[in-house]
């Protein structure tokens, strides 16, 4: 039996488990593994978390108890669920007002009526499958004999889960139901819970719905294994990552898929994104149409399972853990793993980006001996608060109880609220696994988780799916028409950028011709003006010669004079002697050497 249920303000296909029941009455004695039955679906009875002095230490009775288990293919003898699946009833009654009938009288009206008993509580409104809830007990010492010993889970047919209280009258502030989608017992393992609580989750974020799962309980009760598991039973992180994968590969002819991941934490009130080197801090803001931005934060792709896997455990080694009180290894912070998937689809031509955020809160303790453990106790106690308190004014919203005065949602009082804030006001589909411990020393903060996971069933929803490209075909055409435009502007600025790349080169070889003609100039220039230098000189030295010459003239001219005259005077002379000579031919005859001084 399965079948597609729409529930109101949820617009997606959600398939509901088949699930069948198998009646059976047996004794519960101390011998049974670690004091609690086989079946998974079965816890026993646990003190009251506001027990007295007097039943703190309990033990097991010879009382019968009542084990509806959950058995697939049997025969249900209260007939067929047709719309959600079968959950379960624990009870936790004090020791001292215990009542052997109490799992008798359950049987008889159980199988009389298909009900259960509600101790007058009036009937309980059905689950949807848009908020799932469950419990997960957390193992303890067999031998601890401060345990709530008295406790069953039934499964209703009417696909409800409770955790059933009978009060006595000094403490009827306590609520005597809790309604849950599932309760798991210490048998039950991850991939037990994720195929029951977190599967569908993975499912309708593939679909394009947004998801959150997250773990919340007291530190120590194994929300960090429930969410991360280890290499021989895998938690919910990596059985979500190999669902998804699957559900990629299956689909990778019809559709492209792309997985990014991110990993923040929050330690002591701030942001660190365990996946960037960055040393700034991420910070927190609106965007334009009211979600929740984280910026910067890196978004990894991952292609595998493994891929994710090698990417949390990189980012776990510097995670922040300490050894309190409770837990060897604490995680001192809570730790956000967020998934988008971004799917094309190739039939419809559309866009679509869903998201699924894996939460591993901190755990809430007492206050720690330790200055630095309380300090981040500190700090973990009030975002876990602030936490509660939002839920719990969005279920009073939603329930009509919030008064004019208390109609503030906090969300900013804390990084945890804020970051979450979309996932909490309706826009996810959530799944909470509250993990418990029943120890009765953990009454107070036991009760607190169940309270917690009460009011988490009450939250607001309005789950639609992520926006999408409706109108893909007049987005291409428009981008194709936008792209030829784009391509025609690209080539005529190619085109234009050729012609000013030929109109540059001309530029420049004109001016390199200026250059060089400048360069030529300069030179002529230079050479000119080293030619009138030299005629310059040239100039002094002619004139210097031509004064040198006129000089020398004049020296010649007087030279000449001087010696025409000499000449002169020596003629002068010769004439003389020659007249007297010649006046004195008779008087003797001269000597042959003066006939050849007057032929001189």
């Amino acid at each position: 039996m399965s079948s597609s249920t729409n529930k109101p303000g949820f617009t997606g296909m959600v398939t509901p488990r088949r699930y069948s029941t198998m009646t059976s009455l047996r004794n519960v004695t101390p011998q049974a593994k670690g004091n609690y039955p086989q079946s998974p679906s079965l816890i026993r009875n646990f003190s009251n978390p506001m027990f007295r002095s007097n039943s703190t230490q309990l033990s097991v009775s010879g009382s019968s108890a009542l084990d509806l288990g959950v058995s697939e293919g049997a025969a249900s003898p209260l007939g067929t669920l047709d719309r959600y699946p079968r959950p379960s009833v624990l009870n936790l009654q004090d020791a001292s007002s215990y009542r052997t009938e109490s799992f008798d009288s359950a049987a008889s009206s159980f199988s009389k009526t298909g009900r259960i008993p509600s101790s007058g509580a009036g009937e309980l409104p059905l689950l949807g499958s848009d908020i799932i809830t469950s419990i997960r007990i957390c193992p303890v010492d067999r031998h601890n004999n401060n345990l709530w010993t008295h406790g069953t889970v039934l499964n209703d047919p009417y696909g409800r889960e409770y955790i059933h209280q009978d009060t006595n009258s000094n403490s009827s502030s306590l609520q005597q139901e809790y309604m849950f989608n599932h309760v798991f017992g210490i048998e039950s393992d991850n991939l037990n819970i994720y195929q029951n609580s977190v599967a569908s989750v993975v499912r309708n974020v593939f679909s394009g719905y947004n998801g959150i799962v997250f773990a919340y309980g007291m530190t120590g009760t194994g929300k960090t294994y429930s969410m991360q598991g280890t290499e021989d039973e895998p938690g919910i992180i990596p059985l979500g990552m190999r669902d998804l994968f699957n559900m990629v590969e299956s689909n990778a002819e019809s559709d492209t898929f792309q997985i990014r991941i991110s990993y923040l934490e929050i330690y002591n009130e701030r942001i660190r994104d365990l996946i960037s080197d960055s040393q700034e801090e991420p910070k927190v803001r609106e965007g334009a149409n009211g979600e929740v931005i984280v910026s910067p934060m890196a978004r990894v792709l991952v292609t595998s399972p493994e891929d994710v896997s090698q990417v949390i455990e990189q980012c776990n080694a510097i995670r922040k853990t300490a050894a309190t009180d409770y837990n060897t290894y604490s995680s001192r912070s809570h730790a956000i793993l967020q998934v988008f998937l971004i799917r094309n689809s190739q039939s419809t031509h559309t866009t679509r980006t869903s998201t699924l955020s894996l939460v591993d809160l901190a755990g809430s303790e007492r206050a720690s001996t330790d200055h630095e453990r309380r300090k981040e106790g500190a700090f973990i106690n009030k975002s876990l608060l602030t936490l509660g308190t939002v839920i719990s004014r969005l279920s009073n919203s939603v329930n009509g109880g919030a008064s004019s005065n208390n109609n503030h949602i906090p969300y900013r009082e804390s990084k945890l609220t804020r970051l979450l804030q979309q996932s909490l006001s309706g826009q996810s589909q959530i799944s909470l696994l509250a993990t418990i411990s029943v120890e009765a020393r953990h009454a107070v903060e036991t009760t607190n988780t169940l309270k917690f996971a009460m009011r988490t069933q009450n939250l607001p929803t309005e789950i639609r799916q992520a926006e999408a490209s409706t109108n893909y075909q007049a987005e291409v055409s428009s981008l194709r028409a936008a792209l030829v435009k784009s391509n025609q502007e690209l080539e005529i600025c190619t085109n234009i950028l050729k012609q000013f790349k030929s109109d540059l080169e001309e530029r420049d070889a004109y001016i390199s011709w200026l250059e060089a003609e400048k360069s030529h100039e300069s030179a002529i220039s230079r050479a000119r003006l080293r030619m009138e230098e030299l005629l310059s000189d040239r100039n002094m030295e002619i004139a210097d010669l031509k004064e040198e010459i006129n000089d020398k003239e004049k020296i010649i001219y007087a030279l000449r004079s001087s010696q025409q005259r000499r000449e002169l005077a020596e003629l002068n002379q010769s004439k003389i002697r020659f007249s007297k000579f010649r006046d004195l031919p008779n008087k003797y005859v001269p000597e042959e050497s003066e006939k050849e001084n007057v032929n001189c």
